[in-house]
């Protein structure tokens, strides 16, 4: 079940991570983000020499007008259309620089709102990238799959609102301001009607919250339909089952779109109560103005112009704080998923390691006392043992045993994607521990049991992920492999495009391409999982040959149900039902 999230902590964390990835650019948007509402009270405050003048309206000793004017007099403009014209010459060039402040503004914040969101992205992307096997293994893809998508989209969203949140807050400053600078009272007045205002959204952002905590389940509900979907398509297409597909899926946006709905309605009430308090302080202000303070027409102008940017702006900025409160959670979720990966990243290799440099030198492998093990559903679980087992350093290596029994976590181990819980596994001067998996795993090249392709040619699928053979190396990969013949007749031979993972192949024809591809890959160890378990008994033995003339230089190892490869092997793994594994010529 999802740990509660901390909305106060979580907050913190968001803002800090932001602080983290902008460093100097920070400071500096902010300072952009202040001049732009600066430029904005400015303006707006000298409306009201210009509309006492244009309303030829009578000043009250000691306003800003009544100064402007003594101030103007003493430059010596003394008739009106002067005093306008200065005026408003100056009002425009505070528009014209407003404007392009804000222009520099609106690109700023877009660079860093979308190069953060860019960056929690990318940085999730490597975590789960570099994450350990039996982590990964431990996840479900639903799960990794709703941060990598949904959740993502989430902060970005969650992101651009807390950009506008501090545009608008430094906004409703500069409004309120200009309020001082018109009357103290009115002023205060602003001030009071804000944090009426604030002190709402803040408990709203509660509900928010919960809200989005709500979402952040139901989205991953709505993820793991779509990957039950996908996966189990073909099956529900043969039983007539379709229906129980788009019922779950269909149950499960709903309940998306009901919290979603909830919580538009939730906005939709926070914006009409806004406006209404804005419509009873800009009543307030009226007859507070005129009746106590004694402003004139152009003054009361003005703060009716004040209260028009001012709700709106206002009903924004709070607004913002909702969305950005509703979407937090999904910043928890990712960044718990995040942390939980790297905090189980054992001290190997490390985002950014560079590559280590490949040793062709055979050895033979030897595993001392070595046992596998993971934590699944929070207790312990032995997945292999091994007390004793040699494999030379060249030769052909058939590795069987029951389904189930541990065979393709031998592969897994010697492949470097587990690490022995205990004992050691030795090649020459490498042993497999988490400081030297890297240069392990330089040695290998590995052809799990799924068969993997992507969009992509058959050139790009063969050559994935850093190679550059030559056409007669694929060809000869695709030889060894059985797949020559399929390859050439193709309509563009290597060049043809593989579509959808290579779903409009045969299981059998995915495994003979991923077969050539590793090994096109420079290896001294060469481990095939039951890579050829969908190729009929005949092609499988040719393979077989094949790959037994290739064991005279490196040492391949198949784990295979096949009698054939038994037979021809040099050396034999056989691994009991109860996971341990021994070895025999």
């Amino acid at each position: 079940m999802q740990e509660p999230i901390e909305s106060a902590g979580d907050w913190r964390e968001l803002i800090a991570s932001i602080h983290r990835y902008a460093g100097r650019r920070l400071p500096v948007a902010i300072l952009v983000v202040t001049i732009a509402s600066v430029l904005e009270g400015i303006g707006l405050v000298m409306l009201l020499p210009i509309s006492q003048l244009v309303f030829a309206s009578e000043t009250r000793p000691g306003s800003l007008s009544a100064k402007m004017d003594v101030q103007l007099n003493a430059w010596g403009f003394d008739q009106v259309i002067e005093k306008m014209a200065l005026l408003c010459a100056i009002f425009l060039v505070v528009m014209l620089v407003r404007s392009v402040v804000l222009i520099h503004r609106d690109r700023r914040m877009a660079l860093l709102t979308q190069g953060y969101v860019d960056y929690l992205r990318s940085r999730l992307f490597a975590t789960i990238a570099y994450a350990d096997w039996p982590v990964i293994r431990r996840m479900q893809r639903a799960d990794l799959l709703n941060n990598m998508t949904t959740n993502i989209a989430r902060i970005s969203v969650a992101i651009q609102f807390l950009t506008r949140l501090l545009v608008t807050v430094t906004l409703v400053a500069a409004y309120v301001v200009s309020g001082f600078v018109v009357s103290p009272a009115i002023g205060l007045i602003l001030l009071g009607v804000i944090a009426l205002a604030t002190a709402t959204a803040l408990v709203w952002s509660r509900r928010s919250g919960r809200l989005g905590e709500t979402l952040s389940l139901r989205n991953r509900k709505v993820m793991n339909w779509t990957t039950r979907f996908l996966e189990g398509l073909k099956a529900a297409k043969v039983y007539g089952a379709e229906t129980v597909f788009i019922g779950g899926f269909d149950a499960a946006i709903a309940d998306t779109r009901a919290i979603s709905i909830d919580f538009a309605t939730q906005q939709g009430r926070m914006r009409r109560a806004i406006e209404l308090l804005g419509a009873a302080a800009a009543v307030a202000l009226l007859m507070i103005g005129y009746g106590l303070v004694g402003l004139k027409g152009a003054e009361l102008l003005v703060m009716g112009a004040v209260i028009i940017r001012l709700v709106p702006t206002l009903s924004t900025a709070l607004s913002g704080l909702q969305s950005v409160a509703f979407a937090l959670p999904a910043y928890a979720v990712a960044e718990r998923l995040r942390r939980d990966m790297e905090r189980q990243r054992p001290n190997g290799r490390e985002i950014d390691q560079p590559p280590a440099r490949f040793d062709a030198t055979p050895y033979p492998i030897s595993l001392r006392d070595v046992t596998v093990t993971t934590r699944e559903e929070g207790a312990e679980k032995t997945l292999l043992s091994a007390a004793h087992i040699d494999i030379p350093a060249t030769g052909l290596v058939h590795v069987g045993g029951p389904s189930g029994a541990g065979k393709s976590t031998l592969a897994e181990l010697l492949a470097g994607l587990y690490l022995p819980s205990a004992g050691t596994v030795v090649a020459g001067p490498l042993a497999l521990t988490a400081s030297q998996c890297p240069a392990w795993q330089a040695r290998i090249a590995f052809a799990p049991q799924e068969p993997f392709l992507f969009d992509g040619s058959v050139r790009e699928n063969l050559c994935w992920p850093n190679l550059a053979p030559s056409d007669a190396a694929l060809w000869d990969a695709l030889a060894t492999a059985g797949a020559k013949d399929l390859v050439a007749d193709l309509p563009e031979g290597l060049d043809h495009s593989i579509r959808d993972g290579g779903s409009r192949l045969s299981g059998g024809e995915r495994q003979r391409l991923c077969l050539a591809r590793t090994l096109l890959r420079p290896s001294a160890i060469l481990i095939i999982d039951e890579a050829t378990s969908a190729v009929d008994a005949a092609l499988e033995a040719e393979i077989f040959e094949r790959l037994r003339t290739l064991a005279e230089t490196k040492c391949i190892i198949c784990i295979s149900h096949s009698t054939a490869l038994n037979a021809m092997a040099d050396y034999r793994i056989v691994i009991a039902e109860d996971g341990v594994a021994g070895g025999s010529v």
